[in-house]
């Protein structure tokens, strides 16, 4: 997640491990792909949530965060370097989002009798 044009979408693409860079795509609202890596003899898969639109579809922050995954999910904040004027600006609010549906989803697992 993070501000549009900051490098969302080449960052996924460097840890999928593609060898080149397809050049700027925009994402629309939230796009999902994968990679299936064997490492020690042992298959693992890695899920991408590329949450894109910039703030407008900030509250989809919270799609990827399920009983299945709230164990192992690792939220990237991507910044726009090229604006550093707006860095610290962006950063805090990615991470107030970030928090708010950590907390949110908290709030819902103490309330569920089958969790």
């Amino acid at each position: 997640m993070g501000e549009k044009s900051s490098g969302k979408t080449t960052l996924i693409n460097l840890l999928k491990g593609a060898q080149k860079d397809e050049g700027p795509k925009a994402t629309y609202a939230m796009e999902y792909s994968f990679v299936k890596r064997t490492t020690n003899n042992r298959k693992e898969v890695v899920h991408f949530y590329e949450l894109g639109g910039g703030k407008e579809l900030a509250e989809l922050v919270s799609v990827p965060l399920t009983k299945e995954t709230y164990k192992n999910i690792v939220y990237i904040i991507s910044v726009d370097l090229s604006e550093p004027s707006t860095l610290m600006e962006s950063l805090e609010y990615w991470l107030r989002k970030v928090r708010e549906a950590v907390l949110l989803f908290l709030a819902f697992l103490n309330n569920d009798p089958y969790f």
